[in-house]
């Protein structure tokens, strides 16, 4: 019990300082607004290319793959606004095989476990939500001893913490969506590195 608590306070406090003490730098944006940074940067299939500052994906198009990997990297983050078209579909981010979306009104993180038989899931209503608007989505990966931790937020809010869960990382990041346009517009990814 008071090895458990010690390693409680050690890790807290070794988180502490890490937030306190980081620098972040810019790894990789695109504010689609040059379809020459798209076509570089992001594993797509035509029609799909960005216009006015728009990424459009069509429900029946293929979603994009940013060409960038995050292998080797402790703590990311990934933001980009979003809006879905249709609450019959959902549209977000899949980060090393976890679904981080948007449905009908909710965020909501989906993942498979090796520990569960099962896919989990975690839920929250956004306040106001309306079909076609932008909102702000970020998630935050941070590695954690031999596990990561995932943090995600709506316009702000925390939604919810994914950890613990011993999740087969690919360290891949794509655009995803089912039974809906998408649009999406100013996407970042962003290291942060302890001082």
């Amino acid at each position: 019990m008071k090895t458990k608590m010690i390693c409680a306070v050690l890790a807290t406090l070794t988180m502490s300082l890490w937030c306190a003490e980081t620098t972040d730098t810019t790894v990789f944006s695109d504010d689609f607004k040059d379809k020459a940074v798209f076509e570089k940067n992001w594993d797509f299939r035509s029609p799909t290319q960005p216009q006015e500052g728009v990424l459009f994906l069509a429900k029946n198009h293929y979603a994009p793959v940013l060409k960038t990997s995050i292998a080797g990297k402790d703590r990311i983050t990934v933001e980009t606004e979003i809006a879905v078209m249709d609450k019959k579909g959902f549209g977000g981010l899949n980060i090393d095989g976890i679904l981080f979306f948007l449905r009908d009104g909710n965020a909501v993180a989906v993942f498979k476990s090796p520990l569960k038989s099962y896919h989990d899931s975690r839920l929250k209503k956004v306040p106001g939500y309306e079909d076609g608007k932008f909102y702000k989505i970020e998630i935050t990966r941070t590695r954690t001893g031999d596990d990561y931790e995932y943090l995600y937020k709506v316009d702000g809010q925390e939604i919810c913490t994914v950890k613990g869960q011993k999740i087969p990382v690919n360290n891949t990041i794509r655009t995803a969506k089912s039974q809906t346009d998408v649009k999406l517009k100013n996407f970042r990814l962003i290291e942060s590195k302890a001082q």
